[in-house]
């Protein structure tokens, strides 16, 4: 009789920590989407300043010192520094919490190397990268380091 009730037990057990590691799955699957999300939305910030005015946009393909900046570094420099603490927001869940893959980053990595082909980012991101975590800025300066050598020569 007892091994029937051991047996049950066993079963039960079994069954309890299989539900625990489907939740805990759930779970895992609802922090990845939420951190998504919320990316997302940290970009689409910065992204409507750029729609609401596109001459923001052609600042980007100005030189940072450049005198047509120098005016409006101001609006150019909000957009940016949100896209930028965007990025170090999206590194710290790729690289401390693992909620975003390592093929997802990759993805990241490539639209940083887009964006400094913009002569202001490059020049931004000299004057700029020192309120930002080492951890981002070496992994942006590993990333980039070719474009900022480029656009510090011309």
């Amino acid at each position: 009789m007892c091994d029937i009730y051991d047996w049950i037990q066993s079963i039960g057990i079994i069954a309890t920590l299989a539900i625990a590691i489907w939740q805990m799955r759930i779970h895992e699957n609802s922090t990845q989407a939420s951190t998504e999300i919320s990316l997302i939305a940290e970009l689409d910030e910065a992204n409507f300043e750029f729609h609401n005015e596109p001459r923001l946009w052609n600042l980007l393909e100005q030189p940072y010192n450049s005198i047509q900046c120098r005016g409006n570094r101001e609006k150019v420099d909000t957009p940016v520094y949100i896209i930028f603490n965007t990025l170090e927001l999206a590194f710290r869940h790729y690289s401390q919490y693992v909620l975003i893959q390592t093929d997802e980053w990759r993805e990241c990595e490539k639209s940083i190397r887009k964006f400094f082909k913009l002569p202001f980012i490059c020049g931004w991101w000299l004057s700029r990268r020192g309120e930002f975590t080492d951890q981002i800025v070496k992994c942006v300066d590993a990333t980039v380091l070719d474009l900022i050598k480029a656009s510090t020569q011309s």
